[in-house]
């Protein structure tokens, strides 16, 4: 039996689980290196005595980040034979992923593995799992919308809203170049040592004669990518201008609070250069112009826009203004997110390039049916 759009299951829960495993695990052991056993058991932390010193803050935050994953987790057992235990469940696997966690911690350096942020995690995941039933009626409503886009499954478009949104997670971290991501420049100049080849990192860059033309380029295939990819995952009726226009108003003003929390109020917004202008007017053009291309066109360009866009943030010319928000972020107490972001935001461009490239795929297949239906037909 064919299930109905309006009841079939979201699968926007099990892509959102997905990324945020992937993403608690590297963010929680970054930078992943270094290291070492102190010759003490892994899992003696949870007989150390109470630590003398902690704050409210760290406990909140210990909640907060675990509470996605029970409200997550809880969310896709309760679509399985687990739904009635689902809470309970997700609970367990929270707790048990903390206190995995918190051990590995313990062969890094700097790093301290804690008791109590191992239980103010375990009550993160226990009230994201209360939460699950909402986030359940949310997620069907979501996925309703997203049923009404033709030619498109349900984990193609929960891929695609949970490629968007993380795009919008990756502006916090400071960059070169304004929504510029996929940065190589680290891997290239490393690669380049192992062949035994001279170089360095001003090798790779264009001179600083190009950087507003680098930059206008840059910024509008970024604004014309994430406005494709928009007008992909939402369904014909769906607002989309309006949704693209709140998403990069969103983004911007995620920049601008990072820079200001980062380097001060009073640079809070240096990245808003004429680059940077000229390449958000210019990106808006292109995608008004692009709106009336048919879908196969317009993930074609897409493809093209994400591979420009990190093109030009690798070759970016120097920019003192990035060297100093990046010199006040490396100093902060907030590595392992930077880590985490600047990870992602190096691998973005390539995830959104490999979704594009299945959504061509599934067009393809879908007019290679109609065509057979039609032939059968006539």
């Amino acid at each position: 039996m064919t299930i109905a759009p309006s009841s079939r299951p979201s699968r926007l829960p099990h892509a959102a689980l997905v990324t945020y495993a992937i993403a608690l695990v590297v963010g929680t052991l970054f930078p992943m290196s270094g290291w070492r056993s102190s010759g003490l058991p892994v899992f003696g932390f949870l007989l150390d005595p109470w630590p003398r010193w902690w704050t409210w803050f760290d406990i909140v935050f210990n909640i907060v980040v675990y509470l996605p994953g029970g409200l997550l987790l809880a969310m896709v057992l309760r679509e399985s034979r687990w739904a009635r235990h689902a809470v309970l469940l997700a609970v367990l696997v929270g707790s048990a992923a903390a206190v995995s966690l918190e051990a590995l911690q313990s062969l890094l350096p700097n790093r301290v593995p804690s008791r109590l942020d191992w239980l103010a995690n375990t009550a993160g995941a226990w009230l994201g799992a209360l939460l699950s039933p909402l986030g359940a009626r949310l997620a069907a409503r979501g996925q309703r919308t997203l049923d009404q886009r033709m030619a498109i499954d349900g984990t193609d478009s929960a891929i695609g809203t949970t490629l968007v949104g993380i795009w919008l997670l990756i502006q916090w971290p400071p960059q070169r170049l304004l929504f510029g991501q996929g940065d190589l420049l680290h891997a290239l100049v490393a690669a380049a040592e192992l062949a035994g080849l001279s170089t360095s990192a001003t090798d790779w860059r264009l001179g600083a004669e190009h950087t507003v033309f680098a930059e206008a380029l840059g910024v509008a295939m970024a604004v014309a990518s994430i406005g494709l990819l928009v007008r992909e995952v939402l369904p014909t009726r769906a607002p989309r201008a309006a949704v693209t226009a709140a998403l990069l108003f969103a983004a911007v003003s995620v920049k601008t609070v990072a820079t200001a929390t980062m380097i001060g109020p009073g640079k809070s917004v240096g990245w808003l250069t004429a680059g940077a202008q000229g390449g958000l007017l210019t990106g808006a053009v292109i995608l008004a112009l692009l709106s009336a291309a048919q879908r196969v066109t317009r993930l074609r360009l897409a493809m093209a826009a994400l591979a420009l866009n990190s093109l030009l943030t690798t070759a970016f010319p120097f920019d003192t203004y990035y060297a100093s928000a990046l010199a006040s972020w490396e100093t902060s107490s907030w590595r392992n997110i930077d880590g985490l972001l600047r990870t992602a935001s190096s691998l973005w461009p390539y995830a959104a390039i490999a979704w594009c490239a299945q959504r061509l795929h599934a067009l393809g297949g879908a007019r290679l049916r109609a065509r057979s239906i039609i032939r059968r037909t006539s």
